[in-house]
């Protein structure tokens, strides 16, 4: 009696055990999250990675994903214990099509989690590394994965749900052509950024200058590179400009250089002008924050209305702040040189001289 009771059919000609399993399978799959929260924690919380930073992102990251799989999965068998009916639609065809495009989304989920989790664990060694660049390379490597793994599992979507992948990629290859015209420029830009996490030419917050933008480095994508120039304004600069392009990199020079020109007035006398330029030229050497070997003072032009003294000085500190108030105090230094040694520095003038002419008694 019982067991004509279970083999009893209920629904659409699915015996009765049949009916209770799939009911069973339902509730588990709705209560499936706190166990597998429970197998990530046993796996990865054994004890050599109790510590690591890596397996809390696990746990943290991957319960959701995993439990979608497993909660999406026991529908699956759900949909297989129920004869779902095939006429006079097929429901059972769309349902299991369905429930199958739904595991593959969840097993996509589950491996763009485990990247974050890569991600995660990346970044943390590249805060520990000097330049900043690869800091920026993380992000863009982990949206390469995952756009690789969209791919792939919208290829194995379209396999499962008959569509024939040879044709498909056939027309993607007729359009890809096309494509591949037109994005010319695109790939371009690729290349170019492959130059730029290669050679690395710069990191982020460099000041660069890059045919004639110059600025701060804010970010570095696949195709464009953004640069926020002094007035505040943001430039974008395609990648692809770095392969042809000079790039003047501000932030990584040891040195800065102070070169300007001392006008000093014709009533200097050449014993004069002999003590200035040796005083200037002991004085800028003893000075902090310059390189002494590099200091170069000497008369390099008459002018129109001057005697020009050339001065040429590397400042060891090539910040901005530092160069400027280092260069502010070689020129106070030479003021006051010429101050105290009694010269006068030039200004433009023009002296005219006038003839009269003679005339006849």
């Amino acid at each position: 009696m019982e067991s004509q009771l279970i083999q009893q059919e209920i629904l659409w000609g699915v015996a009765l055990w049949r009916v209770a399993l799939a009911a069973l399978l339902l509730v588990l799959g709705l209560l499936s999250r706190p166990f597998v929260r429970w197998m990530v924690r046993r796996v990865v919380g054994v004890r050599q990675f109790r510590e690591a930073l890596w397996a809390a992102d696990a746990v943290e990251l991957l319960t959701g994903p995993v439990s979608l799989v497993v909660h999406v999965a026991l529908w699956y068998g759900v949909g297989q214990l129920l004869n779902l009916p095939q006429e006079p639609y097929d429901l059972r065809l769309l349902v299991m099509n369905g429930l199958l495009v739904a595991v593959a989304v969840a097993v996509a989920a589950v491996l763009f989690r485990l990247v974050d989790v890569g991600a995660l664990a990346a970044n943390r060694w590249a805060a520990g590394t000097e330049t900043r660049l690869d800091d920026q390379l993380v992000p863009l490597l982990r949206t390469t994965l995952k756009v690789i793994l969209a791919c792939l599992v919208g290829i194995g979507i379209a396999d499962m749900i008959g569509w024939s992948i040879t044709s498909l990629i056939a027309g993607l290859s007729v359009g890809g052509l096309a494509l591949a015209l037109a994005a010319k420029d695109t790939v371009a830009n690729l290349f170019g950024s492959v130059v730029i996490f290669t050679d690395q030419p710069f990191s982020l917050g460099d000041v660069v200058d890059i045919a004639g933008t110059e600025g701060v480095v804010e970010e570095v994508g696949l195709r464009v590179t953004r640069i926020r120039q002094p007035d505040k304004s943001l430039a974008t600069v395609p990648n692809q400009s770095f392969t042809t392009t000079k790039v003047v990199n501000f932030s990584r020079r040891t040195q800065r250089r102070i070169r300007f020109t001392v006008g000093l007035s014709y009533s200097t006398t050449t014993a004069q002008m002999e003590a200035f330029t040796a005083s200037l030229r002991s004085l800028l050497q003893a000075m902090e924050d310059l390189d002494g070997d590099s200091v170069i003072v000497h008369l390099a032009s008459l002018d129109d209305s001057s005697l020009g003294v050339l001065v040429q000085v590397l400042t060891t500190r090539p910040e901005f702040a530092a160069f400027m108030a280092t260069q502010e105090a070689v020129l106070m230094s030479v003021l006051r040189l010429a101050e105290a040694q009694g010269l006068d520095i030039a200004f433009p003038s023009r002296t005219v001289y006038l003839q009269q002419a003679e005339t006849g008694a």
